[in-house]
């Protein structure tokens, strides 16, 4: 395109309140197949009896899928904390950083305000699960703040090394 016309309007809490995608001001992640990666918070993350309808995806980590012939972003995929509830209320969601898909990996790394970084399959996210987080794997980064940063990747030879450095800690690899 020649254009930077608004193209498509995506609204994380259509049929809910609140709802935000900030990032720390980062951009969405992108795939090779162009699906788009954000982390949400405030708001809505279900409908009412329904925690797994994806109308309300806040305080979620989501994957995007652009639809342009109705310009908005499909909902492919997504992952809501157990304890989602209980978060928004401390005001500690998850959309303080943007999400790492390290390198042609099909893995996805993110936190939120608490602290946890959670590792995600991003073929298979692990939804939402009122008694379990259906992840990879989660590990708290110990800080003084809650984590308002974005991670760094580095591909070496043989490895990937994704850094992240929250405020009032140390840099953690």
């Amino acid at each position: 395109q020649t254009s930077l016309e608004q193209q498509i309007v995506y609204n994380i809490t259509r049929e809910g309140e609140g709802g935000g995608i900030w990032m720390c001001g980062g951009s969405p992640s992108v795939d090779a197949s162009g699906n788009i990666y954000i982390t949400s918070g405030d708001g809505s993350a279900c409908t009412p009896g329904n925690p797994l309808n994806t109308a309300n995806r806040s305080l979620s980590f989501v994957k995007l899928k652009p639809v342009p012939s109705q310009n908005t972003l499909e909902v492919l995929d997504y992952f809501t904390l157990r304890n989602y509830l209980y978060l928004d209320s401390i005001d500690a969601d998850m959309d303080t950083q943007v999400m790492l898909i390290p390198g042609s990996s099909n893995r996805a790394i993110a936190s939120g305000k608490d602290g946890v970084v959670t590792v995600l399959n991003t073929g298979d996210m692990g939804k939402y699960h009122a008694d379990t987080n259906m992840v990879l794997q989660s590990f708290l980064i110990p800080s003084n703040r809650s984590l308002h940063t974005t991670f760094a990747y580095y591909k070496a030879q043989n490895n990937g090394y994704a850094y992240l450095w929250g405020g009032n800690s140390q840099l953690h690899a």
